[in-house]
């Protein structure tokens, strides 16, 4: 992509079209610089080389070459922050397939372990908080100090 003056635009921004256009701006710049080198390599086996011309040809062809190393870099950073993304919903995915709801204790059974957790820091935040165990009566979360009474306890107090 280019402007009206040939100088390269570089892609910038978030998202799939961010590093889409990032990577198509740094393969742009590359063709770009390949042309140039081709043209300056055209010109060097002419009789009459004409230094300026060479010089300006060369200088051209190494401001593409930059654009297209940072166009990459752009996208690259936006590759891995996507991937960070990717690796932090597949983490939440895979706890919260682990949670099971106890509707009868309004908290969560953790499959893996057991332990009670914590409703209002999953709802909230995502967080897996195991309950502290409060004897004879139920499960205290450690966070917001919420209690989650158990079945048998409410069942002993009528």
């Amino acid at each position: 992509m280019r402007r009206s003056g040939g100088e390269l635009l570089l892609g910038v921004g978030k998202g799939t079209n961010g590093w889409m256009i990032s990577i198509t701006a740094g393969l742009t710049a590359t063709r770009a610089a390949l042309d140039i080198a081709k043209i300056v390599m055209d010109k060097l086996n002419t009789a009459d080389v004409d230094r300026h011309v060479v010089r300006a040809s060369v200088s051209e062809l190494l401001i593409h070459v930059v654009n297209a190393q940072v166009a990459l870099g752009e996208a690259n950073v936006e590759i891995s922050e996507l991937r960070h993304k990717l690796d932090d919903l597949e983490a939440t995915k895979t706890l919260e397939a682990d949670l099971d709801y106890q509707k009868d204790g309004g908290y969560y059974l953790r499959k893996s372990d057991g332990a009670f957790c914590c409703p209002a820091c999953w709802g909230d935040k995502k967080k897996v908080v195991p309950l502290a165990p409060i004897i004879n009566e139920g499960y205290r979360c450690p966070i917001h100090e919420a209690v989650y009474r158990r079945p048998d306890w409410r069942e002993r107090k009528k």
